[in-house]
Parts: C-alpha cells; structure tokens; sequence
C-alpha cells in the first residue's frame, strides 16, 4: 500500500515514464530495504483492494481488510 499511496501522491504529478520509472525505482530501493520484500511480492497480484462492507460492524471503527478477490 506505501507503494501505491506514493505513486498516487508523486507519480501521477510526474510528465513522462522516464520520470515515472526513476520514482519507481527509488519506491522498489526503500521497499526492499525498509520493508523486506521485493518487487515481485508487491506486485503479484493485478489489483490490491481494501474494503471496510465486508464486515458487519455497525459504527465508525470499521477495519479496513484486504480483498483477495473481487
């Protein structure tokens, strides 16, 4: 998700795929380092996808879960 979150953040203010790949890359560096894992295991599957309906909480506190499929 830090990932993502940081593509979104300065990805998408990025003007060409050069660009794009550079952020890319740092992003992979500090998650191999920070984070333990490799590019491999973020991106095995297409979409990622966290939802809070999939519980029947009423209220506020509903947790965020990850979607294994759609």
């Amino acid at each position: 998700m830090w990932v993502h979150e940081n593509q979104r953040v300065f990805g998408d203010r990025m003007i060409n795929e050069a660009d794009k790949t550079v952020l890319l890359d740092l992003l992979m560096d500090q998650a191999e380092r920070k984070f333990e894992t490799t590019k491999e295991q973020i991106f095995e599957n297409d979409r990622i996808i966290f939802s809070d309906f999939g519980t029947t909480m009423d209220g506020d506190n509903r947790p965020y879960q990850y979607l294994p499929d759609l």
